[in-house]
């Protein structure tokens, strides 16, 4: 059985949170939309840095012979640590910004 689709994932696929229904506009659009903040943030100064202290981090460690394969390196409130890929999607717990980015507080649209 396939894994049911996260309401955000669903929208981005068939263009509405409803199952069964499907508008391929709003989909496309908003896709689009995504793509053109995630190029706006992965091209930040800040972002950069992050990286290649990632990369270079990661390269080090393949260096001493250590298997990163299906892991990810990751900045958490204790420095930097190797965890599964799938697993580093953000942590409402383990950064600060992500409690922020959460909207933790904020009342909803309804």
């Amino acid at each position: 059985m396939a894994k049911k689709l996260g309401r955000t994932a669903r929208y981005y696929k068939y263009g509405t949170t409803v199952a069964g229904k499907s508008k391929p506009a709003n989909a496309k659009r908003a896709r689009k939309v995504k793509d053109a903040t995630s190029t706006k943030v992965s091209a930040r100064p800040d972002q950069k840095v992050k990286r290649r202290e990632l990369e270079k981090r990661r390269r080090e460690m393949k260096k001493r012979g250590r298997k990163l394969d299906g892991k990810d390196l990751a900045h958490t409130k204790s420095g930097i640590r190797v965890k599964d890929s799938s697993k580093n999607r953000g942590s409402k717990s383990d950064m600060p910004g992500d409690k922020r980015s959460r909207g933790v507080g904020r009342k909803k649209k309804k």
